[in-house]
């Protein structure tokens, strides 16, 4: 049986968070990734729909599944839903966030969330902060779980360098991704 972590970029065996889970659990966790990230936006929409169902085609050889991309998390517990098949797996997913959508499309996304994620195929759902979890526990009706996010502040170590990470850049965290500005 094996235990994948589903993401959307190439992670690989160097991934500190892999080593970290496979060193908590004392699982052997093996990445399965559909690097969707950087794709168009009607690609990547198509990635959460297929992606995910060539997991559930493999349900019966998977113990635990963490989506670190959330949808695939999403659709994968959608699609045990809809078909009724037997829990064969645990699903966590992490980096849970819900942005309301207004008017009917709105509507409909909510109602297919509550439908993919309050159901018994999810069994864990993790956000960081304990605050969005009250806030999704009144939208959703289920509960939430949160953590921290396991990155120490470096702000000190730089400081007491008077350097900058790398080289005199300066970067900036935009929407997941680290973009580099030099002055």
């Amino acid at each position: 049986m094996e235990n994948i972590v589903l993401c959307d970029f190439d992670a690989d065996g160097e991934w500190s968070f892999l080593k970290e889970l496979k060193k908590t659990t004392g699982y052997d966790w093996k990445p399965r990734c559909c690097a969707s990230n950087y794709y168009a936006k009607w690609k990547r929409i198509l990635s959460y729909f297929a992606f995910p169902f060539s997991i559930f085609l493999r349900r019966q050889r998977i113990s635990n599944v963490i989506a670190w991309q959330q949808f695939y998390g999403i659709f994968l517990a959608f699609y045990m839903h809809i078909f009724k098949v037997k829990k064969s797996c645990k699903i966590t997913i992490m980096t849970f966030i819900y942005k309301p959508k207004k008017g009917l499309a709105g509507k409909l996304y909510l109602e297919f969330l509550k439908y993919a994620i309050v159901n018994e195929y999810v069994d864990h759902i993790i956000c960081f902060s304990s605050h969005e979890c009250d806030y999704y526990k009144d939208i959703f009706g289920r509960k939430f779980e949160w953590c921290n996010v396991g990155i120490g502040d470096q702000i000190k170590r730089f400081e007491i360098a008077n350097d900058s990470p790398i080289g005199g850049d300066i970067f900036w965290l935009l929407e997941g991704r680290i973009e580099t500005m030099t002055f």
